[in-house]
Protein backbone atom coordinates (compact mmCIF):
# COMPACT_ATOMS: atom_id res chain seq x y z
CA UNK A 1 0.00 0.00 0.00
CA UNK A 2 2.93 2.73 -1.12
CA UNK A 3 6.06 2.74 0.88
CA UNK A 4 6.72 3.73 4.79
CA UNK A 5 7.91 7.39 5.82
CA UNK A 6 11.51 6.31 6.54
CA UNK A 7 11.94 4.61 2.61
CA UNK A 8 10.03 7.33 0.46
CA UNK A 9 12.97 7.73 -1.67
CA UNK A 10 16.75 6.46 -2.25
CA UNK A 11 19.22 9.87 -2.66
CA UNK A 12 22.83 8.59 -3.58
CA UNK A 13 25.83 10.84 -3.59
CA UNK A 14 24.41 13.25 -1.35
CA UNK A 15 26.70 14.63 0.89
CA UNK A 16 26.10 16.61 3.63
CA UNK A 17 28.35 18.16 6.17
CA UNK A 18 27.66 19.74 9.22
CA UNK A 19 29.55 21.35 12.48
CA UNK A 20 29.19 20.74 15.87
CA UNK A 21 27.69 23.44 18.03
CA UNK A 22 30.83 22.72 20.52
CA UNK A 23 33.11 23.42 17.60
CA UNK A 24 31.61 26.62 16.58
CA UNK A 25 32.62 30.54 17.84
CA UNK A 26 30.13 32.56 18.38
CA UNK A 27 31.88 36.00 18.68
CA UNK A 28 35.18 34.70 16.79
CA UNK A 29 37.56 38.20 16.34
CA UNK A 30 35.13 40.91 18.71
CA UNK A 31 38.23 42.31 20.46
CA UNK A 32 40.63 41.75 17.14
CA UNK A 33 38.72 43.44 14.60
CA UNK A 34 35.26 44.01 15.49
CA UNK A 35 35.86 47.02 17.68
CA UNK A 36 38.38 49.05 15.84
CA UNK A 37 35.67 48.20 12.89
CA UNK A 38 33.28 49.82 14.86
CA UNK A 39 35.11 53.08 16.15
CA UNK A 40 36.28 53.48 12.36
CA UNK A 41 32.50 53.57 11.50
CA UNK A 42 31.63 55.57 14.10
CA UNK A 43 34.74 58.40 13.29
CA UNK A 44 33.94 58.42 9.91
CA UNK A 45 30.13 59.68 10.44
CA UNK A 46 30.08 61.15 14.18
CA UNK A 47 30.98 64.86 11.78
CA UNK A 48 28.33 63.83 9.19
CA UNK A 49 25.59 63.62 12.10
CA UNK A 50 27.26 65.95 14.75
CA UNK A 51 28.41 69.50 13.39
CA UNK A 52 31.81 70.75 15.07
Amino acid sequence: MGRHFGNLARVRHVISYSLSPFEQRAFPNVFSQGLPNVWRRFSSQVFKVVPR
